[in-house]
């Protein structure tokens, strides 16, 4: 069986345009997902640099417990995991953990978001966390406070991948439509 001139030309012309749509939307979607991200981590680093100055403003001493609850706060308000840590790296809240699991936690002045906060006043990771048990995103910042040294706040890197798979999804749907119009234009055309 031959093709005809003109099943030809719709072939010829389907194959080019999806080649370039696929090509764009591979392009768009990495261009947007690596902006997505890059936004995330702002917001973890503002959020950080916010709770900084919050604490900053009240330079009280307070009680561990009184600084773990105020991570609890802070934590519940932002949706985010809140990390409170003294200049040696004791842990002094911490919004996923409470009571003995606060007082038994490692030292975090090792951790990579952390020794950068130290040179740079910012740092953010993405590891797996000891801690918690999964991957998380970190973000930390130097803080002005008698006791608390650093902030830090994370998020699930689970989350932040949902959200990425919302910008991939977005994608699929537009490279969808764009071969529907492809299809019709290649039609018409030949």
């Amino acid at each position: 069986m031959t093709l005809g001139f003109r099943s030809r030309i719709l072939l010829a012309s389907l194959g080019v345009a999806a080649a370039a749509l696929a090509f764009l939307t591979f392009v768009l979607a990495t261009e947007r997902r690596a902006d997505e991200r890059a936004s995330i981590e702002a917001r973890l680093v503002s959020q950080a640099q916010l709770i900084a100055e919050l604490l900053a403003s009240n330079d009280a001493a307070q009680s561990d417990q009184a600084l773990d609850d105020e991570a609890d706060r802070l934590a519940a308000l932002l949706q985010s995991r809140v990390t409170l840590i003294a200049g040696d790296g004791r842990v002094l809240g911490d919004s996923d953990l409470d009571g003995t699991a606060l007082a038994t936690v490692e030292n975090h002045l090792s951790r990579p978001e952390v020794q950068d906060a130290t040179t740079r006043g910012v740092g953010v990771a993405s590891r797996y966390s000891t801690t918690v048990g999964f991957d998380m995103l970190y973000a930390a910042v130097r803080a002005r406070h008698p006791q608390v040294r650093f902030v830090r706040v994370a998020l699930p890197l689970e989350t932040v991948a949902g959200q990425l798979r919302r910008v991939a999804l977005r994608a699929a749907a537009a490279l969808g439509f764009a071969a529907i119009v492809a299809f019709g234009l290649a039609w018409i055309a030949s």
